[in-house]
């Protein structure tokens, strides 16, 4: 999964959106086992391309989220919506709250 969501944001610098990413997304990442220092370099070049938007939790974003049996994921939405993203791009489409539309990698 974490493959997955780093190579979505390498495939950015090739369309014409941005992408929004959250420090959640980033801890999940690093959990995972994507090393600090490819993802900021990843993240630098996405900034200078002008194809970033950061997003960060808060403690209400986080009590929005635990509404949901799935909260972690859940987070993943209420981030997505805090910052108006048109889609919030993953393969996991089951544990979503409907807070956003969900997206195949390969439909957008």
């Amino acid at each position: 999964m974490a493959n997955f969501a780093f190579e979505l944001l390498r495939k950015t610098f090739e369309c014409e959106y941005k992408i929004a990413i959250s420090d959640w997304v980033i801890f999940e990442l690093t959990k995972n086992g994507i090393p600090e220092e490819k993802i900021d370099e990843l993240l630098e070049d996405l900034k200078k391309a002008d194809k970033l938007v950061i997003v960060e939790r808060n403690d209400e974003n986080v009590k929005e989220a635990m509404k949901y049996t799935q909260w972690k994921d859940a987070l993943h939405a209420v981030l997505a919506k805090k910052c108006n993203s048109v889609y919030l791009v993953t393969r996991n489409v089951n544990d979503f709250p409907d807070l956003v539309e969900l997206k195949f990698p390969e439909n957008l």
